[in-house]
C-alpha cells in the first residue's frame, strides 16, 4: 500500500499459497503501520486484491487468518464478504500461543 498522492509505503497486501487445479484458491495477507491505522487504506487495498484475484488470477476462493484481538482486521475481511469459519489453536506463533481466527471467501 502506498499512501494517496503517491507517498511512502505503508504495508503490504498479497495474494500467496496460490492452489490450482480444483480449488482456485489463495491467501490474503495484509498489515498497515500503525500510524497509518483506521484510515480505510486496508480496506482499499484489499479490495482491490479481490478483484486481481477474481478478474486476472481468476480465483474462487481467498482464505486468510487473523490474531483473535485484531478486530481490525476481522472487520475488513467481513467488509468484504468474509465470514468466520473457525479458530485454529497455535496455528501460527508470532509470540507464544498464538491463535487465530480462519475466514473465507468464496465466490
Amino acid at each position: 500500500m502506498i499512501e494517496p498522492s503517491d507517498g511512502p509505503v505503508i504495508g503490504p497486501v498479497s495474494i500467496s499459497s496460490i492452489l490450482r487445479g480444483p480449488f482456485q484458491k489463495g491467501f490474503l495477507g495484509h498489515w498497515v503501520s500503525s500510524s497509518h491505522q483506521g484510515l480505510g487504506h486496508t480496506s482499499r487495498a484489499a479490495g482491490l486484491a479481490l478483484r486481481v484475484a477474481g478478474d486476472e488470477l481468476d480465483l474462487h476462493r481467498l482464505e486468510a487468518h487473523t490474531q483473535l484481538e485484531n478486530l481490525a482486521s476481522q472487520a475488513v475481511l467481513r467488509k468484504h464478504g468474509f465470514s468466520s469459519w473457525g479458530i485454529a489453536h497455535e496455528h501460527f506463533q508470532p509470540t507464544a500461543g498464538g491463535t487465530t481466527r480462519c475466514s473465507g471467501r468464496g465466490s
